[in-house]
């Protein structure tokens, strides 16, 4: 493991595969024109606008559908293959979809090409979970975070330069950066957990009964919805109430930006600043400074008082968002990961999809107490998670200790919880044991910690590891970086070897 030391991210322990896959998010994010120009470019083939956007809503209809799709095939195929399979043929739907003609035709492709692109989101945070100790996911989602802001922000910038040449430089450009994401990830990530058979065991519970058990999720789930649809009027209503006070369409764009620009800077820094912070409460006065932004919508009567309401709840995003992702990693059983991860990324999809008409059909009722319900709607979303308490092990994590870190695997034959009897551990055992039974569950710890703890040279501290890895005190992460835990099951080890 490496250190990666910034000034906006001082002290952050990422591994280089953490990097790798930042990188390929980052370069297919900056890529991805197609969605962005879609309505523009078949409106310029001709089409209608209501034509166009049926295709535009079939390629949000696709995205939608991959969340689910995406997840489950992490969870039972791994993550890498999802990645991998989802740049490919992203790549061929895109460049099949700027061929079609046929409004048939290219319905289809742009559900697919929706469905293909988006298909590795929940792969990307599963594995992302398994790549960095859990105390650093905050951190992690926000670097996750940042380069998905900050490719999204460039890369319209190009596509329209693009447009204004070819339409299918848009396309093309599309494919080949969902190439370079699939070619990284094919090359330089680690396969993650994949396989039901392999990683699943035989009581762990699928995903439905695992939602049935699990109502803190459910909860969390519903409270999403209710302050993502709230989010996405910015989206569609915070443009009529910019007109209403007979402002610009320009007034309403620097709006925009400003969202953007705030996120961008202040995300990093604010993520070092609350990654110690227990994950609901930052979730809920994300969420409250959500409600407050839009709700206080209802008094601003000028540019300026609207661009206080967009810091609100910029901020309120900055905090929530990324403390949601690592609370959904903490909550999801490790064979479920990634579908957990994909129903969280429902609830989004689909306040994007039905938010702006609702919020605008409410808000031609009544603007200013269209504004008030927001920010009450996004108020009673946090009641759940006052009243809830943090994830320490759930129970679908305690019926299934073996999968507890699913990027973590036994090398030694012996089936849990069994082990080979070679004799007692000897004193750098012993040492090696005591350690690692201090740190939190699912910590993993690199071979070169190990030399510096049992003082010794790096082959005598390899050779160790691996003899109680053959004896199954250990688990070894799977990759060709070396680094260790202790086994859940031998949890009480230190106990036992401080009394002998």
């Amino acid at each position: 493991m490496q250190r990666r030391r910034g000034i906006l991210a001082p002290g952050a322990l990422f591994p280089l595969s953490f990097w790798i896959l930042l990188s390929g998010i980052f370069v297919n994010r900056f890529g991805s024109f197609v969605g962005v120009f879609l309505l523009v470019y078949l409106t310029a083939q001709g089409y209608s606008p209501a034509q166009a956007g049926i295709a535009a809503g079939a390629y949000g209809l696709g995205s939608m559908a991959a969340a689910l799709l995406g997840g489950t095939l992490a969870d039972r195929r791994g993550r890498r293959w999802t990645i991998v399979v989802a740049m490919f043929s992203s790549a061929a739907a895109t460049l099949a979809l700027s061929q079609a003609r046929a409004l048939p035709a290219l319905v289809g492709l742009a559900t697919l090409a929706g469905l293909c692109a988006a298909l590795y989101r929940p792969a990307a945070s599963a594995l992302l979970t398994e790549l960095v100790p859990r105390e650093q996911r905050l951190p992690a989602f926000a670097w996750y975070r940042f380069a998905l802001n900050v490719g999204f922000t460039a890369g319209p910038l190009l596509a329209g330069f693009f447009a204004s040449h070819s339409f299918f430089l848009i396309f093309l450009t599309d494919a080949l950066s969902s190439v370079v994401f699939g070619v990284l990830a094919l090359v330089a990530l680690p396969a993650g957990s994949g396989g039901a058979a392999q990683e699943q065991p035989p009581t762990a519970a699928g995903f439905v009964e695992a939602l049935h058990h699990d109502p803190r999720f459910l909860l969390f789930l519903l409270g999403s919805l209710a302050v993502a649809i709230v989010y996405f009027q910015h989206q569609s209503t915070l443009v009529l109430q910019v007109h209403s006070l007979g402002l610009s369409n320009a007034a309403y764009g620097a709006l925009l930006s400003l969202n953007g620009l705030v996120v961008i800077v202040l995300e990093l820094p604010l993520s070092q600043v609350t990654r110690k912070c227990s994950l609901l409460p930052l979730i809920a006065i994300g969420w409250l400074l959500t409600a407050l932004g839009f709700g206080l919508v209802a008094f601003a009567s000028n540019l300026v008082s609207l661009a206080l309401t967009v810091v609100l709840w910029s901020v309120g995003e900055i905090l929530h968002h990324p403390a949601s992702a690592a609370y959904v990693a903490d909550l999801a059983p490790a064979h479920l990961r990634g579908r957990y991860q994909g129903a969280w990324d429902v609830t989004w999809n689909l306040a994007q999809t039905v938010g702006p008409p609702l919020g605008t059909l409410a808000f031609s009722w009544d603007a200013p107490r269209f504004w008030w319900l927001c920010g009450l709607l996004t108020s009673v979303a946090v009641l759940p998670l006052v009243l809830g308490k943090a994830p320490d092990q759930t129970p679908a994590q305690a019926e299934c200790p073996r999968a507890e870190t699913p990027a973590l695997r036994r090398s030694g034959p012996a089936p849990y919880p069994a082990r080979k009897e070679s004799g007692p551990p000897g004193r750098r055992s012993r040492a090696l044991l005591t350690y690692l039974a201090l740190l939190p569950r699912g910590t993993d710890v690199d071979l070169r910690i190990i030399q510096q703890v049992i003082r010794c040279s790096y082959p005598q501290a390899r050779h160790l590891a691996e003899a109680l890895e053959r004896q199954g005190y250990v688990l070894r992460v799977a990759g060709s970086r070396r680094r260790y835990c202790l086994h859940p099951s031998y949890r009480p080890a230190a106990v036992r070897l401080r009394r002998q």
